[in-house]
């Protein structure tokens, strides 16, 4: 982020409640984030701190904390390979990949993942047999693996 790290301006003044002085600024005593909300940029700059990358065949994946792809757009082959050899998946089967491309198919047409508890109907297959093929679960395995976001309902 230029300009330095946000703090907060200094309290309030004789005879103004507790905290109505409070506004974020920076340290080069920049008041704007340039029309974007203090909480989403303040996320953004945390989720860069803790980001990591991961890599296989010279290539880079920029991923969360919990190895959630961050650039959906990057999904490829080698992640899928990435991501199977952490689940710990010998080879994928075409049950693997019908289900990666429900899950890859409901988020470009909705925008999200599907639930945990929506994916047996999204994908055909029961939710047993989604863990059977994904040991750590429909959405930590499958989910991450199609390259989405940790749906509703992953623990």
């Amino acid at each position: 982020m230029a300009g330095g790290c946000p703090r907060l301006a200094s309290g309030p003044s004789p005879g103004e409640p507790a905290g109505a002085n409070l506004r974020p600024i920076f340290v080069d005593g920049r008041e704007s984030f340039d029309g974007t909300p203090f909480l989403l940029r303040l996320r953004a700059v945390i989720g860069a701190l803790i980001m990591r990358k991961l890599e296989i065949n010279g290539k880079s994946y920029p991923v969360d904390h919990e190895g959630f792809l961050l650039e959906p757009e990057l999904w490829d082959a080698d992640w899928v390979e990435l991501v199977k050899d952490g689940e710990e998946i010998d080879e994928l089967t075409e049950e693997h990949w019908e289900i990666i491309d429900a899950l890859r198919t409901f988020q470009a047409e909705r925008g999200v993942p599907p639930r945990v508890r929506d994916m047996a109907a999204v994908t055909g297959f029961k939710m047993k047999h989604i863990y059977d093929l994904f040991p750590s679960g429909p959405g930590k395995g499958a989910c991450k693996m199609a390259g989405l976001s940790k749906p509703d309902g992953c623990a």
